[in-house]
């Protein structure tokens, strides 16, 4: 080998060895990067997740009151219709004997 090809090929391997370099410190920083985003995405995941729960939560919750208020209604119509069945039966009973005369002596 001549000088000019001892230099070449030393200059071809400093070459080499600073893209070597780059590319590792590249890779470094994208891993880096791969890393800080996906720990910012796994937090967002969690606050969403959170979010959806409470949300669910307080859904449960309304439903829950709503069910209640409708069984506490529900309870007082059927006793009301209980009575006036029973108030009906009283006033037909009522009614039959007057129409009999019983108890009119």
């Amino acid at each position: 080998m001549t000088t000019d090809q001892n230099s070449t090929e030393i200059l071809r391997e400093e070459i080499l060895v600073d893209a070597r370099g780059e590319g590792e410190e590249m890779i470094i920083r994208a891993k880096q990067e791969a890393e800080s985003f996906l720990t910012g995405a796994v937090a967002e995941a969690e606050q969403e997740r959170r979010g959806r729960l409470d949300h669910a939560r307080r859904e449960a919750a309304r439903r829950s009151e709503l069910i209640l208020a409708t069984v506490s209604v529900e309870t007082g119509r059927l006793r009301a219709a209980r009575i006036e069945a029973l108030l009906e039966s009283v006033y037909e009973e009522v009614c039959r004997r007057l129409m009999a005369r019983e108890g009119f002596e």
